[in-house]
């Protein structure tokens, strides 16, 4: 084989590549926590929040989500209530990063998606099928219905556990408070 074939410089540059694959970070999946939120002027600093609490029957996850609510909301001084002027609704769900959320009204011919979440592109040295946790928090005025907050955050990694599902819990609560 010359050097100067084509096939050459092909083998070279992939041999030169796989060697330099070696020095790229083992996985770029790790995307921290963001929060966007939406909340009312003149939302209420609560001391109490009524917080309906998952049952038995459901989820492990969504269990874990709210005793972590629970807990940011004690660590702000803020005590659970079922009386509360305040009513917290909340969700959580993990799923493939590559699966992105759109929003439900379908775009027409020739326009852009309108993302919520966009799907995360696929890379190519990551050490995992990169998962996404995404959380929401919402408050409502239970004397007018108003919502007062909603928060929803997302992060991107390889796994979750309890651990993260406190973190973004005391993160939605403190954006609520941050006002």
């Amino acid at each position: 084989m010359s050097l100067k074939s084509p096939n050459y410089r092909r083998a070279a540059c992939a041999a030169i590549a796989i060697m330099c694959a070696g020095l790229l970070p083992a996985c770029s999946v790790i995307e921290p926590f963001a929060i966007n939120a939406k909340r009312a002027d003149n939302a209420p600093a609560p001391a109490r929040v009524a917080l309906a609490l998952p049952g038995e029957d459901e989820p492990e996850q969504r269990r874990a989500f709210a005793a972590a609510l629970v807990a940011a909301f004690a660590d702000a001084d803020i005590a659970a209530d079922p009386a509360a002027r305040l009513v917290a609704d909340y969700g959580i769900a993990q799923g493939p990063a590559s699966a992105g959320i759109e929003r439900a009204e379908p775009a027409r011919t020739g326009e852009t998606r309108d993302w919520i979440d966009p799907p995360r592109k696929g890379r190519r040295f990551d050490e995992c099928k990169a998962q996404q946790l995404r959380a929401s928090l919402m408050l409502v005025d239970r004397s007018t219905g108003e919502m007062v907050y909603r928060g929803t955050g997302s992060a991107t990694q390889c796994d979750f556990d309890a651990s993260h599902y406190a973190t973004i819990a005391r993160g939605l609560v403190a954006d609520y408070l941050e006002r």
